[in-house]
């Protein structure tokens, strides 16, 4: 066990000093101690001039001042006791920083944080928003527009053909019904018995999971056809 002398009644010599007159009284070098514990010589150096700004986190510094104590044959509960009582016991902190360091790097946390949040909410919106157009996309009523013939339309013939179009292939078209085929550019036609006078004509397309569209008009039959 190793003891540093001092008068009664004094104050306890800093850390540093104590480590200094530790390797001194052993005569060794700091580079020897430097190359026996691995430990980098400015960390040495740091602890020797009570330098703590320049050692890493307490949770480390504890682990280097114990080898070097170990290294020197040295009291290790009361050099830790020493370093405990001059800067704390935070490990999950940096307590050698100065004030202004630490007020920066709680300012450095509390914008990135802000940051992280803002970033987060920024994805998030945008997540939400590409589901909703996705959700949009599937439910949207097909667009069905009929070419031929045209509402209000007389005719003189029992039998007409329908003519349209709808703004995807993905569709199944009735007319009156009765199932159409469409064609790969969403184009489908069907035939239709008309009775003497109106007749009212219903082209309903729907997709699986979308809602229903729909287009109507009016054909009047006549036996007659005036012009």
């Amino acid at each position: 066990m190793s003891f540093v002398k001092r008068l009664l009644g004094d104050q306890p010599l800093p850390l540093a000093k104590q480590l200094r007159l530790l390797r001194k009284g052993r005569t060794l070098a700091l580079e020897s101690i430097a190359n026996q514990t691995k430990i980098q010589l400015k960390y040495l150096q740091a602890l020797e001039s009570g330098d703590y700004s320049n050692l890493p986190e307490p949770l480390y510094t504890r682990n280097y001042l114990v080898s070097y104590v170990q290294a020197l044959n040295g009291d290790v509960a009361h050099f830790l006791a020493l370093y405990n009582a001059e800067v704390g016991q935070v490990d999950l902190i940096a307590p050698h920083r100065l004030p202004r360091e630490r007020v920066r790097m709680r300012l450095l946390a509390l914008r990135g944080g802000w940051w992280r949040l803002l970033f987060g909410g920024v994805a998030l919106f945008l997540v939400l928003g590409y589901l909703g157009w996705l959700i949009w996309q599937v439910e949207k009523r097909p667009l069905i527009t009929i070419e031929w013939p045209a509402d209000q339309q007389v005719l003189a013939s029992g039998v007409v053909e329908i003519l349209g179009f709808t703004d995807t292939a993905e569709v199944e078209i009735k007319l009156n019904g009765e199932v159409l085929t469409v064609d790969e550019n969403g184009r489908f036609k069907g035939e239709l018995y008309l009775r003497r006078g109106p007749n009212e004509v219903i082209v309903t397309g729907k997709r699986r999971y979308s809602k229903q569209g729909e287009a109507r008009l009016i054909l009047i039959y006549a036996e007659e056809f005036i012009d």
